[in-house]
């Protein structure tokens, strides 16, 4: 997929009903830093305002760019009257298109040193959330839990890694670490959302928006390790 089409979509992210979201909680150039690093794009899809999340493995191709629409206020999906989600390579109707995926945020591995730490969530949205307040390390995310596959993670190698499962996946993710710890022996696995959750089903990043929200302020001296651990 043409880079063009990358740059082109990131060229107005005041519009981007997510971006807004998030800007409410983390400042703007706190989401700004992280909204350029992930190459989080704007699309006029799905009414205007919805999220391209570009996927560009280690090597700077692109694989591919889904789109979703959230809403600006909660910052919740929008699933009603349909689930609102689809692909660039869709929307442009290419034909025969090989849609092979890597993880988001995989480009990123090339600026981390061995011994930073690598945490892995399923929804991209989690992975910008936990980014806006790490201090080390990157978070990248699957894009889903039907798409997971052991090749997503050989990007890993030599890494130390931790996965955080949402609420109810921890077996499904304990299989799939000890797959990924034949390869890469240094990855664990949190149950923190299995001890730590609000709602059945919720992710990592439920339980950082919910601390926050409480009057926990990113860049008051928030350490994730409170949250999380």
């Amino acid at each position: 997929m043409d880079a063009s089409l990358l740059k082109q979509s990131m060229c107005s992210p005041d519009s981007n009903n997510l971006i807004q979201y998030l800007v409410r909680w983390f400042g703007v150039n706190k989401v700004a830093e992280i909204v350029g690093r992930y190459y989080v794009g704007t699309s006029n899809h799905f009414g205007g305002g919805a999220v391209v999340y570009w996927q560009v493995d280690r090597c700077g191709h692109i694989r591919a760019g889904k789109i979703m629409q959230y809403n600006p206020d909660d910052g919740k999906r929008v699933k009603k009257p349909f689930n609102q989600v689809t692909w660039a390579h869709t929307l442009l109707n290419f034909d025969d298109y090989n849609l092979n995926q890597c993880l988001f945020g995989e480009h990123l591995l090339n600026k981390c040193q061995p011994e930073d730490d690598i945490m892995v969530v399923e929804s991209e949205k989690t992975a910008l959330i936990f980014s806006c307040i790490l201090e080390s390390g990157i978070c990248l995310a699957t894009g889903g839990c039907s798409n997971i596959n052991v090749d997503m993670f050989k990007s890993l190698k030599g890494h130390n890694v931790v996965l955080f499962p949402d609420n109810g996946m921890f077996d499904k993710w304990s299989v799939l670490c000890d797959n990924i710890c034949k390869f890469n022996p240094t990855t664990v696995i949190s149950d923190v959302m299995e001890r730590k959750f609000i709602n059945q089903g919720d992710d990592i990043g439920d339980l950082i928006m919910d601390t926050i929200t409480k009057g926990v302020v990113w860049n008051d001296g928030f350490d994730w390790h409170d949250v999380i651990l």
